[in-house]
């Protein structure tokens, strides 16, 4: 089976500081909700890197936890749904106004 996990990030400076939380969302093969889970955590691990920011800091980049973990039912190909969810009336506005504000 096929699953989309939502693997949330957290990149933090040297001084303890988190930036912001980053989103990513991985495609996973597993048997099972709990296998993808695991693995979306063990393909994010790899990609957690440490850096040097701008200013001469260092940034390190943890996993903070899963968003989610979704079943893929669609076989993959063009068009095939990878996520969804249900959203109340504000949080749509307020996805569409910070991600979408240029769509039109």
């Amino acid at each position: 089976m096929n699953y989309s996990v939502s693997v949330i990030l957290r990149p933090v400076r040297s001084d303890g500081v988190v930036i912001s939380l980053e989103e990513q969302i991985v495609l996973v093969q597993a048997s099972s909700s709990e296998e993808a889970a695991s693995r979306a955590i063990e393909i994010c691990r790899e990609s957690c890197l440490s850096y040097e920011a701008a200013d001469g800091g260092s940034i390190s980049t943890t996993i903070a936890g899963l968003g989610g973990i979704f079943q893929i039912d669609d076989e993959l190909s063009h068009g095939a749904e990878l996520f969804s969810r249900h959203l109340d009336a504000r949080e749509a506005e307020e996805l569409i106004e910070t991600e979408f504000s240029d769509f039109e």
